[in-house]
């Protein structure tokens, strides 16, 4: 994967967005596209903000919202897509008639993640090479109950933990909602936040909200959120 360093400083519509990728020549390259959801998260780096990004590989990057070519999953909300933010580092929905920024990337779309097999209660991701916890506890926990919970697991194997910001999205199924995961492959998945072992600049760990599209949020680590362990 090739991304766009520099940006432009205009911001687009997201099918102006689509069009001004497609019709970029950089560097001799053509064929830019707009990333996807799950590619312009790689690009973040959560431990600064304003911008989220490594600045010496991006330099003078706004801290501003950037489109994805994600579509959002349900009907009832056609006119938005999926963006992220290189402010704090969020991963949201916007209106399509909305003006935000722009990085294109070049190279081959990749194959989808939810590429799995299961075998006695782990699911493989045969696309990040990630273990996952096929069913979940009945609680919810703390942010330092759920550590210690997948430091302990013994499922297979023991060498389970919290999944990062990073990896907790790549099992985000954006064609689905409520809750917006692979429901025959991660059955009865609650609603709910699920922890991440990824702090936010400010010290509150990331999570995703699979309840809600799979938002991205940044809590406390005093609530009780659900959990799902990687290795």
């Amino acid at each position: 994967m090739v991304c766009q360093s520099l940006v432009s400083p205009q911001e687009f519509r997201w099918k102006d967005a689509k069009d001004y990728c497609s019709s970029l020549l950089l560097g001799g390259i053509k064929d830019w596209r707009l990333p996807s959801a799950i590619e312009l998260v790689s690009l973040l780096d959560f431990t600064t903000e304003n911008p989220t990004v490594d600045g010496s590989a991006f330099p003078v990057t706004p801290s501003r919202r950037f489109w994805s070519s994600s579509p959002f999953a349900t009907v009832s909300e056609p006119a938005v897509s999926w963006c992220v933010d290189f402010g704090g580092g969020a991963t949201t929905t916007f209106p399509l008639d909305s003006g935000l920024a722009v990085r294109c990337v070049h190279g081959a779309i990749p194959l989808p993640s939810q590429h799995y097999e299961i075998a006695s209660g782990v699911v493989t991701d045969n696309a990040t090479k990630l273990q996952w916890q096929q069913a979940l506890g009945s609680s919810q926990m703390t942010f330092a109950e759920a550590s210690a919970y997948c430091q302990s697991l013994n499922l297979n194997g023991s060498g389970w933990r919290l999944p990062s910001i990073k990896e907790l999205q790549t099992i985000v199924d954006r064609k689905r909602v409520g809750p917006s995961i692979d429901p025959f492959v991660f059955s009865q998945t609650p609603g709910l936040v699920f922890w991440s072992s990824s702090p936010a600049a400010g010290g509150n760990p990331w999570g995703v909200h699979f309840g809600i599209y799979g938002v991205t949020v940044n809590k406390s680590t005093a609530p009780d959120f659900a959990v799902r362990c990687v290795r």
